[in-house]
């Protein structure tokens, strides 16, 4: 095997160990309900929007995300969608958390709430499902 072939060979072996060290763990924030707030793949607030989620969490009165937190689970938000219209862009979220059977089968991810949030304004509006509409959040 030529000098180049090792080189090479050693330069990727070393590559995909330091990928497999990059932890792209999530941070649990503990709020004063005890709610653990997950900011996905990130170990920082990292956008301008993870702030306006974690605060639409801890002070919502949607009855599901109310729920999720008084049984301390870990709610989740995940970036859905993108909607340009001719006013806004608006970036759709699901909040949620994670749900198994029994012995932790059938994992699947519950939606507590739908969340947009304009880019422009920074505001947050909740997705009223049986009306399609969307309805300003003011805290």
């Amino acid at each position: 095997m030529g000098m180049k072939k090792i080189m090479y060979l050693s330069l990727v072996c070393v590559s995909l160990i330091i990928l497999s060290c990059n932890n792209s763990s999530k941070e649990i924030i503990e709020s004063k309900d005890s709610t653990s707030i997950i900011l996905n793949n990130s170990n920082q607030i990292s956008n301008w929007y993870d702030e306006l989620i974690v605060n639409y969490i801890k002070q919502s009165d949607n009855e599901f995300i109310k729920l999720s937190r008084k049984d301390s689970k870990e709610i989740q938000w995940l970036l859905d969608d993108v909607n340009v219209t001719d006013t806004a862009k608006y970036f759709i979220f699901h909040l949620g958390h994670d749900v198994a059977d029994k012995g932790g089968k059938n994992k699947r991810f519950v939606t507590d709430a739908w969340i947009y949030i304009d880019s422009l304004k920074r505001k947050i509006y909740e997705y009223d499902l049986p009306n399609d509409t969307l309805i300003e959040w003011k805290k």
